[in-house]
C-alpha cells in the first residue's frame, strides 16, 4: 500500500477544515444566543429585584404606620 499522494491529503486537509468552519459557525450561533438569552435574563432578574425590592418597602412602610386606635 502505498502513502497517499499530496493531492489526497490536500483534498483531506481541506475537507477537515470545511468540517471545522462549519462547526466553528454553529459554535458562533449558539453562542451568540445564549448571550442574548443571557442578557435578557440579566433584565428580567434586576426587575424581578426591583419588584421585590419595591413591595418589601411597601411591606415596611405599612407595618411601621400606627394602628387608627392610637389616635393623632
Amino acid at each position: 500500500m502505498s502513502a497517499p499522494s499530496v493531492n489526497e491529503r490536500f483534498a483531506r486537509l481541506e475537507g477537515a477544515v470545511a468540517h471545522l468552519e462549519h462547526l466553528c459557525d454553529q459554535l458562533n450561533a449558539v453562542v451568540t444566543e445564549q448571550d442574548r438569552e443571557l442578557g435578557r435574563l440579566r433584565k428580567r432578574l434586576e426587575q424581578l429585584s426591583e419588584d421585590l425590592e419595591s413591595g418589601e418597602q411597601e411591606r415596611l412602610r405599612q407595618h411601621q404606620e400606627k394602628p387608627p386606635h392610637w389616635g393623632p
